[in-house]
């Protein structure tokens, strides 16, 4: 379907909704107006798909020009079945010089000649620079899903690309198992079939690049795929957790072993005569902020067993600290210059190094994996120290004391004695059968085990339950299959797919999964795949976090100068145009900041199962405190649901009224189903 919004024609799969030509046309007057823009929707009303074809439409009709066809070049891979032996002569027998496909088939203009080799001059300087769609999701799985609304579009040929770390690209077996991905496929570098590598260089003649916004965000992920922004268009699908990456690409954590470490490698470096002097001061700073994590330490052994031991420092507090140890303002940029000669040496001058034996390999890379901690350290200290320490209110230095599980510590207990649910059945056997009766039903589990230390422990309570089903006396045992998602993301679509076939070949399926996950926010559950999400409480960022703390703290900080600045300094009240009243406003409480992180992830798991307008399913809310305080904990709820909540006391009522309303919703869509069957077959 084709319409013209603002003089720009658009092309859009089927009759948009009113939501979406409100959202095309506000994308459409920003783009014209070079201004941003913030758009807000209910889950599931088609906002990708609006975003998608409005920029497009645009970029099209801006440049004249229809987005034509695009050679792709696959390499089919079977990432499963190839071995790792036989790889490098697949690549070697199969590898396509990109470039001289383009020259022999003239199928690209002049402007659009890619090649995979470093020395191919692929743009002339003098040509004008096309505005690029830089379209950024949280999760790599939410840009498949983005890539599935594109195809469906006219705009599906534009040139495009996608941006993704090596875990989700590497095709080499052995290297994908590598718990150093990055620089296990340092050897690999000039195999030109390399889909990662090969992304890159797409993305030079791409109109349209889809990557997670941390790429964009983070300034490391940004210098290293070598975005520039000036000019094109960005945009923020599902931008709700903005500001958590924001700040987390402006933090950096550290540990004392890291340091460790990292002091060890450039001994290293030094004993190699690589950059000596740089070495020599880059060793200094790190052993000074050793000291000071070592001193402080002492004192949080004393602090107190009842509570996790914390040392915290504002920001003039840490940079007052620092300049005592040679790492202030004044010393930051000589350190700064050492830690970039040192890297340009290592990176870009690999022949410096002495390479008579493998050993001095290993050195070097343990180099680099140092390198990249450090330049994540310089990159914080500079958003602290920059335009004479603006933003230096702003930071807070945390130093905690944790436990590594990895090693068995006498000061850590964090083991039962004996198993909660398993003793609370032994317990109570007269209310066990009745439990266990009701769990028998459930076949097929499915896990994201995001926080996998409470719910698999959750899980495997929940089997041993179903294991003594016949010590209480119920002698059926469920048939079941476990399908436990990894932790490692390169195999976590495998998992995924078995979902959607249990549910057609067998009789339902569950998912188990945290809010703020890649199931709860990151997946579509359109239609059979998602009829009933049960949400389990109200999930609250953890209190007692050092970093939930600060925010708080930091939100009622900002609140409390924001409302001082609204008196002038002879106590009369300032203009609106002048006064800080509109960043008052802006500013949340941290009361209001700690209940929003938690009702914004809470809306976004209820959102599953809701993805259009023919969806329907159940939403079941199984906490008290939305029946005993509705007044203060429902009016998080999106409207939409908490127009429809109805409360039960009891659980009968409820599986009567879930019950029909199943069936009511059944018959209605069996209706549609057979209504659209005979007009088809009238139509023919």
């Amino acid at each position: 379907m084709d319409f013209l919004i603002q003089d720009v024609p658009v092309n859009f799969p089927y009759k948009p909704y009113g939501c979406q030509l409100s959202i095309m046309n506000r994308v459409i007057e920003a783009l014209e107006s070079k201004r941003n823009c913030l758009l807000e929707s209910p889950t599931g009303t088609g906002k990708t798909l609006s975003l998608l074809c409005a920029s497009l439409a645009w970029v099209d009709k801006k440049l004249g020009r229809r987005l034509h066809l695009t050679l792709f070049i696959v390499l089919l891979v079977d990432r499963e079945t190839i071995s790792a032996k036989g790889l490098d002569d697949h690549c070697a027998n199969n590898a396509v010089d990109v470039h001289q496909v383009f020259k022999n088939e003239k199928m690209l203009d002049s402007d659009a000649s890619l090649s995979l080799h470093d020395d191919v001059q692929e743009e002339k300087e003098n040509q004008p620079e096309i505005p690029k769609i830089y379209f950024c999701t949280r999760t790599h799985k939410q840009i498949s899903q983005v890539v599935r609304e594109l195809r469906k579009t006219k705009y599906r040929n534009a040139k495009m690309t996608i941006l993704s770390s090596r875990q989700h690209t590497c095709i080499n077996p052995t290297i994908r198992k590598s718990p150093n991905i990055t620089e296990a496929c340092q050897n690999l570098l000039q195999v030109p079939t390399c889909p990662y590598f090969c992304s890159r260089k797409l993305a030079k003649t791409a109109d349209i690049i889809f990557c997670p916004y941390n790429y964009l965000l983070d300034p490391i992920n940004r210098s290293a795929t070598l975005i520039e922004l000036n000019g094109h268009i960005v945009i923020l699908d599902e931008a709700h957790n903005i500001e958590d990456a924001s700040r987390e690409s402006a933090s950096f954590k550290i540990t004392d072993h890291q340091l460790i470490k990292t002091n060890e490698d450039l001994e290293n470096l030094i004993k190699q005569n690589l950059e000596k002097d740089s070495c020599e001061q880059l060793k200094c700073m790190i052993a000074a902020v050793l000291h000071v994590m070592q001193l402080t330490r002492s004192r949080l052994v004393h602090a107190g067993e009842s509570t996790q031991p914390t040392q915290v420092w504002t920001g003039t507090e840490i940079s007052g600290l620092l300049g005592t140890v040679g790492l202030g303002p004044e010393q930051f940029l000589c350190v700064e210059r050492a830690y970039r000669k040192l890297s340009s040496a290592v990176t870009e001058n690999p022949s410096e190094i002495p390479s008579s034996n493998e050993n001095s390999e290993n050195k070097l890379k343990l180099a680099s994996s140092s390198l990249h901690l450090m330049q994540a350290l310089f990159v914080v200290l500079g958003y602290m120290f920059r335009d004479n320490q603006k933003y230096l209110k702003d930071f807070r230095v945390v130093l905690m004391e944790t436990v590594n599980y990895e090693r068995k510590s006498t000061g850590c207990s964090a083991e039962l004695n004996e198993s909660p649910l398993s003793s609370w059945i032994s317990k109570r056997t007269n209310r066990a059968t009745g439990l266990l009766e009701n769990l028998r039903h459930v076949k097929h589990v499915m896990i994201e085990p995001r926080s996998s230390v409470g719910l698999d422990a959750w899980l495997e309570e929940f089997y041993a339950a179903i294991d003594q089903s016949e010590n209480c006396g119920t002698s059926t045992r469920p048939q079941r299959r476990r399908c436990l998602k990894p932790s490692d993301t390169a195999d976590n679509g495998n998992q995924m797919v078995a979902y959607p076939d249990l549910l057609d070949t067998q009789n339902g399926a569950i998912v188990l999964a945290v809010c703020r996950g890649k199931v709860s926010e990151g997946l579509d559950f359109a239609d059979s795949y998602g009829r009933l999400v049960i949400a389990i409480g109200i999930p609250y960022p953890a209190f007692n976090s050092p970093q939930v703390q600060q925010k708080r703290e930091f939100n009622d900080a900002s609140r409390r100068l924001s409302a001082s600045q609204l008196v002038a300094p002879h106590g009369q009240p300032q203009s609106p145009s002048t006064s800080s009243a509109s960043i008052s406003n802006c500013v949340l409480s941290g009361s209001d900041w700690y209940n929003a992180q938690a009702y914004r992830a809470l809306n976004q798991a209820l959102g599953r199962c809701i993805r259009h307008t023919e969806d329907w399913g159940a939403v079941l809310l199984a906490d008290a405190r939305f029946v005993e305080q509705p007044g203060r904990y429902l009016t998080g709820i999106s409207r939409w649901i908490r127009s429809r909540v109805t409360h039960h006391n009891n659980w009968d009522d409820f599986a009567v009224r879930l019950r029909s309303f199943i069936d009511t919703r059944t018959k209605v869509a069996k209706v549609e189903n057979e209504a659209n069957e005979l007009g088809d077959i009238f139509s023919d």
